[in-house]
């Protein structure tokens, strides 16, 4: 078993999203909110702080706005849409000794430069995996 701190160290730099799968009871299930066609960039730091941001690539959920946007902006409609399917966030990770099957968020590094993360809902039977490879 790895320590936390090699575990760590292996994560350090930027991960760039190349695939997301959503399902639903076993079958294909769009995602609520990035929807069909996700992008996205982790960042880790060894010193235990992730950044991340994801959003839809679909072009019906980007739309040509102005940016920044002006005071007298009138595309607030569309702004939101772009809010509405963009994820971001930033924080301290930790990562466990041990982790129990039923843990709702795993994460599997493969090979060194791959990285896979699982998040299951129970409630409602949705597992999202997205796959992500460490730039250079």
């Amino acid at each position: 078993m790895q320590s936390p701190q090699s575990i760590t160290a292996a994560l350090a730099g930027a991960w760039i999203m190349f695939n997301g799968t959503t399902t639903q009871n076993g079958l294909p299930y769009p995602d609520p909110s990035l929807r069909d066609n996700p992008s996205g960039v982790l960042t880790y730091t060894t010193t235990g702080h992730v950044s991340a941001n994801l959003a839809s690539s679909n072009p019906a959920y980007r739309p040509n706005l102005p940016f920044p946007a002006p005071a007298n902006d009138v595309h607030l409609a569309e702004w939101a849409l772009v809010g509405k399917h963009t994820l971001s966030y930033a924080g301290p990770f930790s990562i466990k000794e041990k982790v129990k099957e039923q843990e709702l968020a795993k994460g599997v590094i493969e090979g060194g430069d791959m990285l896979k993360i699982t998040a299951w809902s129970e409630e409602l039977k949705i597992s999202n995996t997205l796959f992500w490879k460490k730039l250079a």
